[in-house]
C-alpha cells in the first residue's frame, strides 16, 4: 500500500477556554516566524464569541509542542493567535459578549456582559466550553532550525485564506541567515531563543532605524529597506531592488540552527553596517534627533536609498571623517528642499523625482543625480589614494629604510634591540591614515610592530 513518509504527526485535543487564561504562560502566541500583532477588530472578536456561545463550528487551533527541558514544554501557536487572544481578553474583562446573542435562549443574560459580570451559572457554563487543537508533537526541539523551518512552513501554508504581505513571507524564512540579520538590526521587536519567547523590544536594533529614519515600520518597511541596502552592497553599487531580488536574497546563506547570525561576517553585511554607523554618526547631532525625534527628511525609501549610495561613495573614495559630517548633513537638508518643492526649471530634481522605482536603471539614474548635485556645492573633500595596501616592493623598501625598527617603540624610548621587528611580523603603516587621505607611498609609511599597529588602528 502506498504510504509516503510524513514530515510531522499531530493529534487533536480539547482545551478548555479558561486554560488559555489560567495557564497563559504555556502558550507562545508570537513565534519567531510570525510577526502579526493582535489585529482582529472588536466586531470580529465578538463574532467569534457569538460562534462559541452558539456551539457553531470553529476551526481547530494548530499548536506545536516545544520542549523547554526534559520534563517541561510549551505550546507554540502556529495558527489561532487571534482566537486565543480574544478568549484571554474576555476572561480579563476587556471585551463584552455581543448583542447578537439576544435571540438565543437565555441570551439576555449574556448580552453586553464581561466575564466578571456574568451570573455564577453562566460562568460555570463558560468553564465547560473548549476549543479543539491539532497538537504537533514530533518537531519539538526549539534549538533545531529544521524543526522551526517545518513549523514556519505550516504557518504560511495556513495563511492561504489571508495571504501574508511580502515581507511577512520573508520574515517567516527562519532558515535564512539574511532574515536573521535583517530582523536583528531593523525590526522593533525580537525573539529570545533561549527562553523561547517574543520580546516587544529589540536591544540590537541599529540606531539608524531607531533614531534616524522617519519612515514607519508598521508594515516591516525597515526590514525591506535594510534588505535593499544589502543588495546594493552585494552588487557594489546600483542594482535591481525589486521584490524578486529581495526574495532571492533571502534564499541565500541558509542556516541550520535557530539563532545563527553568521551572515554578519559577510562582506556585504559588514560594509552595510559601516555605512549605517556613519549615517548615525552624521545625524545624531541633528537638532531633531537631540530633541528625541528622528530626521524628517529621511522618510521616503527611494530618497534614503539614494543618500545611502552617495554616503558609501564618499566613505569609499574620500577622507570623509567627523570634521566633514556637517557637509553631508547640510546637503541633505538643501537637497530635500529642492526635491520636496521642485521648480519647473530644476530639471535635475524633476528627473530624480521621475525615477522613483527600484529598477537598476532608475536607481543608477538617481545615484548620478544625487552625486552631481552634491559635488556642485564644491565640498572641500580630500580624495583617498585608490591604492590601499603597500605592495611587496614597497614593503621591502620601507623595512630596509627603517632598519626593521618599530618607530613607535623607538619613540617610547626602547632600544633598537627591543624595537627590532622580524620581517614576518612587521606592519607597513600609513603615517597619515589612508582613511584620512594618506597616500600609499614609501614617504608616508613606517615600520610598526603588531602591538602598536593594532593600538593605532583602534584609535
Amino acid at each position: 500500500m502506498f504510504s509516503p513518509p510524513k514530515d510531522y504527526r499531530y493529534e487533536t485535543e480539547k482545551i478548555a477556554l479558561k486554560d488559555f487564561f489560567d495557564f497563559e504562560d504555556r502558550f507562545i502566541l508570537r513565534p519567531p516566524y510570525q510577526r502579526k500583532a493582535n489585529i482582529w477588530s472588536t466586531q470580529k472578536r465578538q463574532s467569534f464569541l457569538d460562534s462559541l456561545c452558539r456551539g457553531h463550528y470553529v476551526p481547530p487551533l494548530v499548536l506545536r509542542k516545544v520542549r523547554m527541558s526534559q520534563d517541561k514544554f510549551r505550546w507554540e501557536v502556529i495558527d489561532g493567535q487571534q482566537r486565543i487572544s480574544t478568549v484571554v481578553l474576555f476572561f480579563t474583562n476587556q471585551i463584552e459578549l455581543p448583542k447578537s446573542l439576544r435571540d438565543m435562549a437565555s441570551g439576555a443574560l449574556l448580552v453586553g456582559k464581561t466575564y466578571e459580570k456574568l451570573p455564577v451559572e453562566q460562568k460555570q457554563w463558560f468553564s465547560k466550553l473548549y476549543l479543539e487543537a491539532d497538537i504537533i508533537d514530533n518537531i519539538e526541539d526549539k534549538t533545531k532550525g529544521e524543526h522551526l523551518r517545518k513549523a514556519s512552513d505550516i504557518f504560511w501554508r495556513l495563511q492561504l485564506g489571508e495571504p501574508l504581505k511580502f515581507m511577512e513571507v520573508q520574515h517567516a524564512h527562519v532558515y535564512s541567515g539574511v532574515r536573521n540579520f535583517v530582523t536583528k538590526y531593523a525590526d522593533d521587536t525580537s525573539f529570545d531563543y533561549e527562553k523561547y519567547e517574543f520580546l516587544a523590544t529589540n536591544s540590537n536594533r541599529h540606531p539608524f532605524f531607531g533614531k534616524i529614519v522617519s519612515m514607519k515600520n508598521n508594515r516591516m518597511q525597515h526590514l525591506l529597506l535594510l534588505s535593499r541596502l544589502l543588495l546594493l552592497e552585494r552588487a557594489g553599487g546600483p542594482t535591481d531592488l525589486g521584490k524578486d531580488a529581495v526574495e532571492s536574497l533571502f534564499q541565500t546563506h541558509g542556516v541550520s540552527s535557530v539563532a545563527d547570525f553568521s551572515f554578519e561576517g559577510t562582506n556585504e553585511a559588514r560594509r552595510c553596517l559601516r555605512v549605517l554607523n556613519k549615517f548615525h554618526d552624521i545625524f545624531r547631532d541633528d537638532v531633531t534627533v537631540k530633541a528625541g525625534g528622528t530626521v524628517p527628511e529621511l522618510k521616503i525609501e527611494y530618497f534614503i536609498v539614494s543618500l545611502y549610495l552617495l554616503l558609501r561613495h564618499l566613505d569609499e573614495y574620500y577622507a570623509f571623517e567627523r570634521d566633514k559630517y556637517i557637509v553631508f548633513r547640510e546637503f541633505v537638508g538643501a537637497f530635500y528642499q529642492r526635491w520636496a518643492r521642485p521648480r519647473e526649471e530644476d530639471r535635475e530634481i524633476l528627473l530624480f523625482e521621475a525615477h522613483r522605482r527600484q529598477t537598476k536603471e532608475e536607481v543608477a539614474t538617481r545615484d548620478l543625480i544625487t552625486r552631481a548635485v552634491f559635488f556642485e556645492r564644491k565640498p572641500d573633500l580630500l580624495l583617498k589614494d585608490t591604492k590601499r595596501r603597500f605592495d611587496e616592493a614597497q614593503r621591502i623598501v620601507i623595512y630596509r629604510r627603517d632598519k626593521g625598527l618599530c618607530q613607535t617603540c623607538l619613540a617610547e624610548g626602547k632600544s633598537e634591540q627591543e624595537a627590532l621587528v622580524s620581517w614576518i611580523d612587521y606592519n607597513a603603516d600609513h603615517i597619515v591614515a589612508h582613511i584620512k587621505g594618506g597616500s600609499t607611498l614609501e614617504e608616508n609609511a613606517q615600520v610598526l610592530c603588531k602591538r602598536h599597529n593594532v593600538q593605532k588602528g583602534s584609535k
